[in-house]
């Protein structure tokens, strides 16, 4: 089993090494991620690719099933939608073809001057 965790962890570091480029190339400087880069590749990359953003943003990651929401159901959302996938620490959002990963804010609807 330990052989094996070792093996996996191996293969990960060489997979982030070999898509960091396309990361970079992804990430913006706002710290969103461009879905044009990400379509660019395939599914098993662009999955890869969106857990090293989250991992760059120090969330928890998502399963295998959040992966492909967030891709289906956020990236590939119809342009006047506004899509959103929650997740334990935030929300995957997009906004003008770029994922964005936002935290939970405070409700100030009734906030008031004092």
């Amino acid at each position: 089993v330990q052989r094996s965790a070792s093996l996996c962890a191996q293969q990960e570091a060489l997979l982030d090494e070999l898509l960091s480029a396309v990361f970079e190339r992804a990430l913006q400087t706002d710290l969103s991620l461009s879905i044009e880069e990400l379509a660019k590749h395939s599914g098993l990359a662009r999955a890869r690719l969106i857990r090293m953003w989250l991992a760059k943003l120090n969330t928890s990651m998502p399963t295998q099933v959040q992966l492909n929401l967030i891709w289906n159901e956020v990236a590939l959302a119809q342009q006047d939608a506004n899509p959103k996938l929650q997740l334990k620490q935030g929300e995957v959002r997009r906004f003008r073809n770029r994922l964005y990963w936002v935290t939970e804010t405070a409700d100030v609807t009734k906030w008031q001057s004092t």
